[in-house]
């Protein structure tokens, strides 16, 4: 088998890959601009549905590595001027709702008591638009006796 018909190799490849850019983002570039260095890893936990769409994640990965931007960002946030978290803070509410996978929902609640109130200020007018773009809560109704019948077939 030829190295690139591997899946598990591009697999290691690709998680190696994301270890190096986030290396990268918050070695090289955390220590020179921790403004730009957020940003960054803001941008990289927004990729989190092509990184997992593009090779199986069975083994989990390429989750790992998106995790660790995750715990990396609170810390990376708490160095930053008020001015730029008001900036982060404004990106936060377009990146939960384009997060299919909750990372950036989950590091949310690390990063607000971290923010001044004038960054704040720029999460909560985005709320009653979040709101609407999720929509109403749908009924949750099962049915019950198909999913049983469905349950025997398999």
């Amino acid at each position: 088998m030829r190295p690139r018909d591997d899946p598990l190799g591009k697999r290691k490849a690709f998680a190696a890959d994301l270890e190096a850019a986030l290396a990268a983002i918050t070695d090289g570039l955390g220590l020179a601009d921790l403004a730009a260095s957020a940003e960054r890893v803001l941008r990289f936990l927004g990729a989190t549905e092509g990184g997992f769409g593009r090779v199986d994640n069975s083994a989990g990965r390429v989750q790992a590595v998106f995790h660790r931007a995750a715990a990396v960002l609170p810390g990376l946030v708490e160095a930053l001027t008020e001015e730029d978290m008001a900036s982060l803070a404004g990106r936060l509410t377009p990146l939960v709702l384009r997060d299919p996978y909750g990372l950036i929902e989950g590091v949310t609640p690390a990063l607000v008591p971290l923010l001044p109130p004038a960054a704040l200020a720029h999460l909560d007018p985005a709320l009653p638009g979040a709101v609407r773009v999720i929509g109403p809560i749908r009924e949750d109704v099962h049915d019950w006796i198909r999913r049983s019948r469905l349950d025997h077939t398999i």
